[in-house]
């Protein structure tokens, strides 16, 4: 909003529109998909985005990994488990194989692949096979190419997890899919020169090995973010220790140098077509 702000005040200079666009539920839910399906960032001719850091300094091009989230139920055999186990198919037996699949197949992930998960339902009473159990996946990847053979080999670890227990799978869309991030190094320029102004010497290209629906953006639009420090040492991200930094006066500060590099690079673009050509070849 800061940078929208700064953009604003140059208003009648501005050879084209600068919009502010709130983008929710980056976390469970792909709002910036939602809005890519609306139409929203249709004659956007460059978006610009930032994220607080708890881990290193500032940075400027940053590429991001793809994720996409899956539901995995198995579906068993109810059956009293001290009576007649004989005669139950143990959904929860099939989870458990699942991640031990999982765990193998890790020693033949890329470096900078990701898969992880969580037992969402693993059976109601001790005394009962479990007739469904249910995991929470997330598998994320630099490049879609290896995202989408990871999302083809998880499935196949899953049938082979049924047929071990002689259970019934089925896989479902969790997360939407969020596409790599694919920084405009154009655009990292006129950002970065900006910062430079400011006092500031960010980090190029930097891999981050989380996930947003910024990349969705950056695949149909040219894109860049900066990533602002909240804290001197790192701190965990999603953490006590991360909300309690970005209330600090260090994030605060860093905030509002983000904000006026990014209104002043909004102002730049919308003010220098032959900077527009370039950012969108």
């Amino acid at each position: 909003m800061g940078a929208y702000l700064i953009a604003a005040a140059s208003a009648a200079r501005l050879e084209v529109g600068v919009e502010l666009i709130g983008t929710p539920a980056e976390e469970n839910g792909g709002g910036k998909i939602e809005l890519l399906r609306k139409g929203i960032f249709d004659r956007i001719v460059a978006a610009l985005s930032s994220h607080p850091a708890g881990q290193g300094g500032w940075s400027v091009s940053g590429t991001g990994l793809g994720v996409v989230g899956k539901r995995v139920t198995f579906t068993g055999v109810a059956s009293h488990a001290g009576s007649a186990p004989e005669k139950g198919r143990n959904a929860l037996n099939a989870v458990i194989r699942f991640f031990v699949g999982i765990d193998g197949w890790r020693q033949q992930l890329e470096t900078d692949s990701r898969v992880h998960g969580y037992i969402s339902d693993g059976g109601k009473a001790m005394n009962v096979v479990p007739a469904r159990a249910e995991a929470i996946f997330g598998l994320r990847a630099k490049e879609r190419g290896s995202l989408d053979g990871m999302v083809e080999r998880f499935g196949e670890i899953a049938k082979g997890a049924a047929l071990l227990t002689g259970t019934k799978v089925e896989i479902a869309e969790y997360l939407p899919y969020y596409e790599p991030v694919k920084a405009n190094l154009a655009l990292g320029d006129v950002i970065t020169e900006e910062l430079r102004r400011l006092g500031v010497t960010p980090e190029r290209g930097v891999l981050v090995t989380a996930s947003t629906d910024l990349g969705n953006v950056s695949s149909k639009v040219p894109t860049d973010w900066v990533r602002f420090p909240v804290s001197e040492k790192p701190v965990p991200g999603h953490s006590d220790r991360m909300r309690d930094a970005s209330i600090s006066d260090l994030a605060h500060r860093n905030a509002m140098i983000t904000a006026e590099a990014l209104g002043s690079a909004a102002v730049g673009i919308a003010t220098d077509k032959a900077l527009r050509d370039r950012i969108a070849k």
